[in-house]
């Protein structure tokens, strides 16, 4: 039997659960989304445990393995693989030596690291589905949106929207479920995505708000940062860099305690790293513990961090 574990945050962690049913067949309830750490990674872990696989083939995409929490990720591969287990590992972040230490004796297929072409779902449909005309489109959307390369109100960025709304419902679990299987039958564009969308728009307005008040702009080292709730990532990074004209932005979500880092020079992913967390040379983030709660000590977190990385 197969399984199948992606990131729960963006299209193209849902892509790639998507994909990896088509290919493979997986059912509904043998599909997990999940977070690189926090409460979100031990719900899909306790979730999957629970289901007590033997003997499967269990598929991680889109999913890196950050070095502050690569002993919690080894410690659960190292469960499945007592279980006789097969992993397979498929990741297009930046992965460390130390992360890579810590989990390559549980992982018996890897395709991962740094790639400035294509997103997991597209490594996904490149192994697996080369002839699905259907895959190739779920694909290309799933780079649009993970390169931020969506326009306005097309489809890449309503599913983004959808699933970063989707995000806060207590039973997210159920309905990017819902949603995968839909989008793995062609489906794309469906009453999950309408439903979500509607919802995100509602509140992006207070969202934009809370992020023009909380703006602050730090000349000295070429940043800007803000604090909201319930934004896109992608769309809270680039209304910063709108309002600042500055290309390094940092985004932190009070609800979540997420931080999310672009830059353009290859920054964000060095902040990423010392904050625990990691991605892409130019857009990064990381779960940080109570981060949210308190900005001006979140300010001086980031900006000593930013000192640090501009010193080296």
């Amino acid at each position: 039997m197969d399984y199948a574990i992606s990131h729960m945050a963006d299209f193209d962690g849902l892509a790639s659960a998507a994909l990896l049913a088509r290919a493979f067949g997986i059912r509904k309830d043998n599909i997990f989304f999940s977070g690189y750490a926090g409460s979100e990674f031990e719900i899909a872990k306790q979730m999957l445990l629970a289901k007590n696989p033997r003997n499967s083939r269990i598929i991680i995409a889109d999913i890196g393995v950050d070095e502050s929490h690569a002993h919690k990720v080894a410690s659960f591969y190292k469960v499945l693989k007592k279980r006789g287990n097969t992993i397979i590992w498929i990741d297009h972040h930046k992965c460390s030596e130390r992360s890579l230490r810590a989990v390559r004796p549980y992982i018996d297929f890897a395709l991962f690291g740094e790639n400035k072409y294509y997103c997991a779902a597209e490594i996904i449909y490149r192994l697996f589905l080369r002839s699905d005309k259907t895959a190739k489109k779920i694909a290309g959307i799933a780079h649009k949106t993970d390169f931020n390369l969506g326009k306005d109100k097309d489809i890449a960025n309503r599913l983004s929207y959808a699933i970063t709304r989707i995000n806060y419902e207590k039973n997210y679990m159920e309905i990017l479920r819902d949603l995968a299987i839909m989008v793995s039958k062609g489906k794309i564009e469906n009453n999950i995505v309408d439903k979500f969308y509607k919802k995100y728009l509602k509140e992006e307005k207070e969202g934009l708000l809370l992020l023009r008040k909380s703006m602050r702009i730090n000349e000295k080292y070429g940043f800007a940062i803000g604090f909201s709730r319930r934004l896109d990532n992608n769309v809270a990074c680039n209304t910063l860099r709108k309002w600042s004209g500055k290309g390094l932005v940092v985004y932190i979500n009070r609800e979540k305690d997420k931080v999310s880092i672009r830059s353009t020079n290859g920054e964000a992913e060095k902040i990423a790293r010392l904050l625990g967390g990691g991605g892409h040379e130019n857009a990064a983030g990381a779960d940080v513990k109570g981060i949210g709660k308190e900005e001006e000590k979140a300010y001086e977190k980031i900006e000593k961090i930013i000192r640090k990385v501009e010193q080296r």
